[in-house]
């Protein structure tokens, strides 16, 4: 384990994760599909007292694993906007702190795609009912007098 407590290479001299909680989350499914080897090289980071730098990256690990296993468990159910909360971080976290976030925000990128299509075709088949809708609604308005016209009709015949 590096000395930023984040078990990388560079930053510091190795030594031993003292947290249990590293053990939990390189556990998860999400860390075995998408491993880490964050650098934690970023400005300031290592000018943080050791005790508080390893709880720090830890929290910054669980944060990655927890959008990535948000995207797994949720996937196009995620609004557009938390979509695209999860893609700044994950830009945030890559460009600070070297985590790998290729796979995730490929995932996001899918996601929005498919609502993108999902949207269009909305629109395209509200457009269509917009410009059936009248002529629709004119129809039975139409045939609704007419039965009441009938009925007067037929009452002034009897």
């Amino acid at each position: 384990m590096a000395e930023d407590g984040s078990g990388s290479e560079g930053g510091g001299s190795e030594r031993e994760k003292t947290l249990a909680e590293w053990k939990e989350c390189e556990s998860t499914e999400a860390f075995k599909r998408w491993p880490q080897r964050p650098h934690f090289n970023a400005p300031g980071f290592l000018q943080i007292p050791l005790v508080v730098r390893e709880r720090f990256a830890l929290a910054l690990f669980q944060s990655f694993l927890d959008v990535v296993e948000e995207l797994e468990n949720q996937g196009k159910d995620i609004p557009r906007s938390r979509l695209d909360k999860q893609k700044e971080g994950l830009v945030a976290l890559e460009m600070s702190y070297g985590f790998d976030s290729r796979g995730p925000l490929s995932k996001i990128e899918e996601i929005l795609s498919v609502k993108d299509k999902e949207a269009d075709l909305l629109e395209e088949q509200h457009g269509d009912k917009s410009s059936e809708e009248p002529e629709t609604v004119n129809t039975t308005t139409l045939v609704r007098r007419g039965k009441k016209q009938s009925k007067k009709q037929g009452k002034k015949q009897l």
